[in-house]
C-alpha cells in the first residue's frame, strides 16, 4: 500500500493477532468531522486569492527568470497559487508531485503512455464537483468520497484482515454522515478549530488539555530510518536510467546531504523517484540527464 502509516498500522494489528479478535478504531473522524490541517490551508489559500489580483500575479510570474533566489521563488511560488482551481489545490497538497512537477520529471516517452487531464477529470467526475472553486466543500467531498474509502479504510481493512483481526469503525455511520451533511457550513468547519462539532460535543466529557492538543499523525519516520546504504542506491539509479547527474559531482553523499533534516512528505517524494526509477527501467529511451540543483544555486 502507497504510505508509509500502512507499515505502522500493520505492526500494530499484528501484535494483536491471537489476542485479541475485535478492536475500536477512531478511522473517519477527521474526514467527516472536517478535522486536517488541509481546511487551514485552503482558508489561508483563499486569502491570498482574495488579496492578490490575477493580472497582478502573473505579472510577477513574468519576471521569474530573474526571482531565483529563496525569497524570489517563495513569491513566485505563491503568485502561481493565486490562478489555483481546487484541482490544482488537491494535487499539491495529496500528491507526491504536481502534474506540473511530473511533466518536468518524466519522460517523453512516458508522458505519452499517461494522460494527466483524464486523471484531473476523474477525479473531478468522481466526486461529482459542481464547480472547481476553492471551497470547504469540496474539499469535504474528497476526504469523504475519496480519501476516507480508498486510503484510510483500504489501509486498516487490509491489514485487519491479514491477520484475521475485526476493525470496527464507529464513526463511519451512515445516520451519522447524513446529520452532519445538513450541519451549517459556519458549524462544521473551522479552519482554526479541527472537528469543531465533535470537539464542542466532547466539550462536556473531556478536559480542554486533551481536547485541543497538537494532533499527531500515525506513520512511520522514514527520514530517521534511511541511511548512507539508500542515497547510495538511489544516487546510483538516477545515474544509471536517468544518465549523468549533474550538481551532485558524482558524490553519493551530495544526494543524501543533510538527509536527516528532511521532512517525512519529502522523503516521500524522494521514495516515488526510486519507484519511478525502478519502473523506468522497462520503459524505452532515456533522457540527457537530471538536474539535482538549479544552476543559479551553485554547487
Amino acid at each position: 500500500f502507497g504510505s508509509p502509516s500502512a507499515l505502522a498500522v500493520h505492526s500494530v494489528i499484528q501484535a494483536m493477532e491471537g489476542r485479541v479478535k475485535c478492536v475500536l478504531s477512531g478511522d473517519g473522524a477527521d474526514e467527516l468531522f472536517a478535522g486536517y490541517e488541509n481546511y487551514a490551508t485552503l482558508a489561508r489559500l483563499q486569502l491570498l486569492q482574495r488579496l492578490v489580483p490575477r493580472p497582478v500575479a502573473r505579472g510577477v510570474r513574468a519576471f521569474e527568470r530573474w526571482l531565483r533566489f529563496p525569497q524570489g521563488r517563495r513569491v513566485v511560488s505563491a503568485m502561481q497559487r493565486v490562478d489555483w482551481t481546487f484541482l490544482d489545490f488537491l494535487v499539491a497538497e495529496k500528491s507526491f508531485f504536481s502534474f506540473r512537477e511530473q511533466s518536468e520529471l518524466l519522460s517523453d516517452d512516458l508522458l505519452a503512455t499517461l494522460d494527466l487531464e483524464h486523471e484531473a477529470l476523474y477525479l473531478r467526475e468522481k466526486l461529482a464537483l459542481a464547480d472547481d472553486r476553492l471551497s470547504f466543500e469540496n474539499l469535504y467531498r474528497f476526504m469523504v468520497m475519496q480519501q476516507l474509502p480508498d486510503y484510510m479504510l483500504t489501509k486498516v481493512d487490509r491489514a485487519s484482515m491479514g491477520h484475521s483481526v475485526e476493525v470496527r469503525v464507529p464513526f463511519v455511520d451512515h445516520v451519522l454522515f447524513e446529520l452532519l451533511c445538513r450541519a451549517p457550513a459556519s458549524e462544521l468547519f473551522d479552519p482554526a478549530v479541527p472537528k469543531p462539532i465533535l470537539k464542542r460535543v466532547l466539550s462536556r466529557y473531556l478536559p480542554q488539555h486533551i481536547l485541543h492538543r497538537p494532533k499527531k499523525g500515525f506513520a512511520v519516520h522514514l527520514e530517521r530510518f534511511l541511511g548512507d546504504s539508500f542515497w547510495s542506491h538511489f544516487a546510483d539509479l538516477l545515474t544509471f536510467w536517468f544518465g549523468p547527474i549533474r550538481g551532485a559531482h558524482h558524490d553519493h553523499a551530495a544526494v543524501g546531504a543533510e538527509a536527516v533534516h528532511l521532512g517525512e512528505e519529502l522523503v516521500e517524494r524522494v521514495l516515488a523517484l526510486v519507484v519511478g526509477a525502478h519502473a523506468r527501467a522497462a520503459a524505452p529511451g532515456t533522457t540527457d540527464g537530471v538536474d539535482l540543483v538549479d544552476e543559479d544555486d551553485g554547487g
